[in-house]
């Protein structure tokens, strides 16, 4: 089977790297029209102080943390997740930050799968 001669792929992802650009976390975040957020994290990068130079960066751009969960095992599991996305609903959340590694960022994105799809995470999903 020959390949296609022509692809397009299409994503909406930005990606910011580079020293210093945590700063302007809160700014990024304005653009996409956050205005309260959900911060998932861990107690080692909590520790870090990662967390709280995000936060700075949101409230000075306008956008409240009304959630942040800090304890995000290593493993983590879906009754974790569920509560997560429960409270971050409640709250009135429009934007998912996670700050961390594997289970940090995969904790988010489900949490966030919920917020916007709902359903339950295991038979919905």
């Amino acid at each position: 089977m020959p390949l296609q001669e022509y692809f397009e792929f299409h994503d909406k992802t930005k990606l910011v790297y580079g020293p210093g650009t945590i700063d302007q976390a809160g700014t990024e975040a304005k653009l996409i029209g956050g205005t309260k957020a959900v911060l998932i994290t861990d107690d080692v990068i909590r520790g870090l102080g990662f967390p709280d130079t995000v936060i700075e960066s949101f409230e000075d751009a306008g956008i409240d943390v009304v959630l942040v969960r800090d304890d995000i095992p290593q493993d983590s599991n879906v009754g974790i997740i569920t509560e997560t996305s429960s409270q971050a609903k409640t709250k009135g959340v429009d934007l998912c930050v996670g700050i961390g590694g594997g289970s940090v960022l995969d904790t988010m994105k489900m949490v966030n799968l919920l917020l916007t799809e709902g359903g339950d995470l295991l038979k919905d999903h």
